[in-house]
């Protein structure tokens, strides 16, 4: 009675694999039919991501353009006269440092993102599905890299006006800064 339970749970695995094949993508598994799904449906999907990159673009300059004027049209310029006026400001200048340093970690991040999108709308999608499902994956990924650099310079943002406000209330309150 085992062995012919043991041949039939053997027998219904072997036709599970193969009625459905499957392709392991980082621990995702595709099977014949979403595999299928993506060669009839990405198209459409490269045009969606032809039209995210150029979205994208125009963000990450409008970005770049904004976090470079608050270093150094707003950042740098309070630094200096807090230090040339023999203040202590080592704490917003460890804050402008830290965003400097977020700036350059936003530059590459969007770097390998558009890379990654890049690589994913290069691929003939119809002949090569699961390496398409893989660069779609990488670049959503990266994206999300690129999203928690602008969560960080934002709290950096953040902290620095906070920084500021201390700065400038300590400042009134006591005529220097203590």
């Amino acid at each position: 009675m085992q062995k012919i339970l043991r041949a039939i749970v053997l027998s219904l695995g072997a036709v599970c694999v193969v009625a459905y094949p499957t392709y392991a993508i980082s621990g995702v598994v595709l099977t014949d039919s979403q595999i299928e799904l993506i060669r009839s449906t990405c198209q459409t999907a490269q045009v969606n991501l032809n039209t995210l990159h150029t979205n994208d673009a125009v963000l990450r300059v409008n970005l770049g353009e904004r976090y470079l004027n608050i270093a150094r049209r707003l950042m740098a310029p309070m630094n200096s006269r807090i230090a040339l006026n023999g203040l202590d400001g080592v704490a917003l200048a460890q804050t402008a440092v830290s965003y400097n340093e977020g700036y350059q970690s936003f530059s590459t991040a969007y770097a390998t993102y558009q890379t990654s999108l890049e690589t994913a709308i290069n691929i003939d999608c119809r002949a090569q599905p699961v390496e398409f499902y893989q660069a779609i994956e990488k670049a959503r990924a990266d994206r999300g890299d690129v999203a928690y650099v602008v969560e960080q310079m934002y709290t950096l943002g953040v902290q620095y006006r906070t920084q500021l406000d201390e700065f400038a209330k300590n400042i009134s309150a006591t005529g220097t800064q203590q």
